[in-house]
């Protein structure tokens, strides 16, 4: 019983920190700029982890917000170009977060939870987006 009030706690603190920042624009562009020396931070562009420009750059530099277990960032634009909607590279991108042994029974969803792949291991994985790599997580997790 404790162990579940506390992980409820923690969950439900993670996500108050997260979406404090999510409706503030000024909080995001600050966030997201901290990740670099200001002589980067300056002319970078800033989007949020849906791909939604807020502060348009200048320096071939892309800087993302914090969230829940993930600090903010900075890439070059070369390692920023999303994956055009291609469903065999998006299945190949998520199935990558995950050994073969898993990832070949993985259900595979995008980030809008449309399901590209029916699994029955009770893994789900995401391909990459803007900002953070793939991942897979227990369905449990959801």
């Amino acid at each position: 019983m404790n162990h579940t009030f506390i992980k409820f706690c923690t969950a439900f603190c993670l996500l108050g920190a997260g979406t404090a920042i999510a409706g503030d624009k000024e909080a995001m562009i600050a966030s997201a700029l901290s990740a670099a020396p200001a002589s980067v931070a300056d002319h970078a562009t800033v989007k949020d982890h849906q791909g939604n420009i807020l502060k348009q750059g200048d320096n071939g530099i892309t800087c993302y917000p914090e969230m829940p277990s993930m600090a903010p960032m900075c890439k070059s634009d070369q390692q920023d170009q999303p994956m055009a909607g291609d469903r065999e590279a998006m299945i190949a991108s998520a199935l990558s977060a995950a050994p073969a042994a898993v990832a070949d029974h993985a259900t595979v969803k995008d980030h809008q939870g449309n399901i590209l792949q029916q699994g029955d291991n009770g893994i789900t994985c995401y391909p990459e987006m803007p900002g953070m790599g793939p991942m897979c997580k227990s369905d449990e997790q959801d």
